[in-house]
């Protein structure tokens, strides 16, 4: 959840992302459905008031609020099976002009002068394969180990 700049509730759901401005629930799809039945882990506003969303299938978006266009902005597939693409744990703004993305097999900066990401950390592929899982109440969630402790708890990445 977020609440933005404007005061109004952003929620990410399993079939997507809604926004709550104190009377009624709106739910965002993107001009191509791109996150209607789209699970959404991390929601963050930048210093532009751009919202940044993070989904299961899809990667990361930037969604302008004044227009409601959405961007794909990260979509890197995993290394260890490139039919799915990374999505962001954490998203954070470095400066006026970088957000940085704690993806799952990678670390990303996104430069949002000139509108271009860069892959600055890719954990080895000895990493990629250990397994750490927990059981949350329902289900088991299977983690890398590296990614969990590089990523866990961290308000910066260096």
């Amino acid at each position: 959840m977020l609440i933005d700049s404007e005061g109004f509730l952003w929620i990410g759901t399993d079939d997507g992302l809604s926004r709550f401005d104190g009377h009624k629930l709106l739910e965002i799809r993107g001009d191509n459905n791109e996150l209607f039945g789209n699970a959404v882990y991390e929601i963050f506003e930048d210093s532009n008031a751009d919202v940044w969303v993070s989904s299961l299938q899809g990667g990361v978006h930037k969604l302008n609020k004044k227009t409601r266009s959405l961007e794909q902005v990260v979509n890197l597939p995993y290394i260890t099976d490139s039919g799915w693409l990374q999505y962001a744990e954490k998203i954070i703004q470095t400066s006026e002009r970088e957000i940085m993305f704690g993806l799952n097999e990678s670390i990303a900066s996104y430069d949002l002068h000139n509108n271009q990401l860069t892959t600055l950390y890719t954990l080895p592929d000895e990493w990629l394969d250990v397994k750490w899982s927990s059981h949350f109440g329902h289900g088991f969630i299977v983690f890398p180990i590296p990614v969990f402790r590089f990523i866990r708890g961290q308000s910066t990445v260096v």
